[in-house]
């Protein structure tokens, strides 16, 4: 089954659960590091910008990141972050909210 469908609406939990069944382990989405640390899944577009967006919970607005990633969003990784809201068409799910 396509990973994002299974990952549909599911929480953050259940998400890295999908993720370790479907990969055999975890890595950062950012700066990509797979060292066995503890990796968070975070929202792309943030529950704190768009508390009670229907698309909040849908699995392409969700990433798996390192605690560095997380906690430091340097310029590095909001680049990576952008790029990825273009990929996924985060803009497009989010405008109105936007």
């Amino acid at each position: 089954m396509n990973f994002i469908l299974e990952c549909e609406r599911k929480s953050g939990k259940a998400y890295k659960e999908i993720w370790h069944q479907k990969f055999g382990y975890f890595w950062c989405q950012i700066c990509k590091k797979s060292d066995g640390g503890i990796y968070d899944c975070e929202h792309i577009m943030s529950k704190g910008r768009f508390p009670k967006h229907k698309e909040l919970e849908n699995c392409l607005n969700k990433i798996l990141v390192c605690r560095e990633c997380h906690e430091n969003k340097n310029t590095e990784a909001k680049s990576e972050f952008e790029k990825i809201k273009r990929e996924r068409g985060l803009y497009n799910l989010f405008k109105h909210a936007i």
